[in-house]
């Protein structure tokens, strides 16, 4: 290649251009004249978010009812060393009870109760490897045939859970 087509080249891509340190590679890191380092930058710091903790789901519980209470019964093994893990919070019409514990927390999610529940006089009873949630019912004249409302086909309701 001539001299005159390399400076044709040169120019029409400019200095900083990949062809111009491509073909002037060799001679330039001879002389110490090389393409300049990019230099990092930190661009933003980000705080480490807490792990996500896995759930398991409770499936197996039984349940009573009384006349001013529905009792819910689970057995979980090492429950009544467990106390300060274990929250229960309580809407109209469900409730949820979250139980931590390594390497996993537990769950139990209890949906469109048959009747309303009262969460505030609702308690939790531990014992050694079985733990009782005492709902307070709402109205204590109504029997709970079913832990769950049923409702025919069609009907709607308005089983807010607010």
């Amino acid at each position: 290649m001539s001299e005159a087509t390399e400076t044709k080249k040169d120019k029409r891509y400019g200095s900083s251009s990949y062809h111009y340190w491509h073909n002037h590679g060799k001679e330039r890191a001879e002389s110490g004249d090389t393409a300049p380092m990019v230099v990092p930058r930190l661009v933003a710091v980000e705080e480490r978010q807490e792990k996500v903790r896995s759930v398991k789901k409770l499936s197996k519980y039984s349940w009573t009812d009384g006349k001013k209470i529905v009792s819910i019964y689970i057995d979980f093994p090492g429950i009544g060393a467990k106390e300060a893990d274990v929250t229960l919070e309580c809407k109209k019409r469900s409730f949820l009870l979250t139980i931590r514990d390594e390497p996993s927390d537990h769950e139990l999610r209890l949906i469109r109760l048959n009747q309303k529940i009262v969460g505030e006089k609702s308690t939790l009873r531990f014992k050694e490897n079985q733990l009782v949630i005492k709902l307070a019912k709402d109205d204590v004249e109504t029997k709970w045939y079913d832990l769950f409302k049923t409702t025919a086909r069609g009907v709607t309701g308005s089983d807010s859970d607010e």
